[in-house]
């Protein structure tokens, strides 16, 4: 996703490209095997992440985020956005909660599932390995036709942090975000339906900065 999230809702909210474009690609070798791995996940798991926000022409801010996976099921929430996707069939379901906005199509599941499929790559490096708190991982940066992103990816593909900035205009970087809690399991079972859309998943210990320790 974030998913980052924050910037699953910028983009179906219009806010941010999420087009493809037809640029040519260059991606360093093992990377696209890296990038596969978010997009073909299908473990279980859920992941609690916080967000710092810095818009251009906005006050800055933070707020939480949690992704769940189960199989080729996916679930995205923020405090406004929920989002529920089919990996599989590429099918999702996204609810902007502030103004009741819905949309469904492949478009929200190109979002939701690993690194964001909607807008072409047109360059992607491997920046190195690091250790974080819930294990290591390998940190990659691609680009499109607008932004430049990087990703920590776990062995198994899962998202444990990102940054999305700006390609060009001094790469001004709008959303920072980092994992707080990381479980191999989901809160409950029926978060993938449409109808659990109407309805939060995110314990209130995982909307404060350190997971409420």
């Amino acid at each position: 996703m974030l998913p980052g999230s924050v910037h699953l809702f910028m983009c179906l909210a219009g806010l941010v490209l999420c087009t493809p474009n037809a640029a040519k690609s260059e991606v360093e070798s093992g990377v696209a095997e890296i990038i596969g791995r978010t997009r073909q996940m299908q473990g279980t798991y859920s992941v609690y992440m916080w967000n710092e926000v810095t818009p251009m022409d906005k006050a800055p801010f933070a707020e939480w985020s949690a992704e769940f996976h189960s199989g080729n099921l996916h679930r995205v929430e923020n405090p406004n956005i929920r989002i529920i996707a089919n990996c599989k069939t590429m099918s999702g379901n996204f609810i902007e909660l502030q103004t009741q906005k819905r949309i469904e199509g492949p478009q929200v599941a190109k979002m939701a599932c690993g690194i964001n499929a909607n807008p072409k790559i047109r360059s992607a490096r491997k920046i190195g390995a690091k250790r974080t708190a819930f294990g290591k991982v390998t940190v990659i940066e691609p680009t499109d036709a607008s932004e430049r992103r990087t990703y920590d990816v776990t062995d198994d593909g899962i998202l444990l942090g990102s940054t999305i900035g700006e390609l060009g205009r001094g790469g001004h970087v709008w959303v920072v975000n980092k994992a707080i809690h990381v479980s191999r399991d989901i809160p409950a079972s029926d978060i993938f339906s449409v109808e659990s859309l109407e309805h939060s998943f995110v314990a209130q210990q995982f909307r404060q900065p350190h997971g409420g320790k």
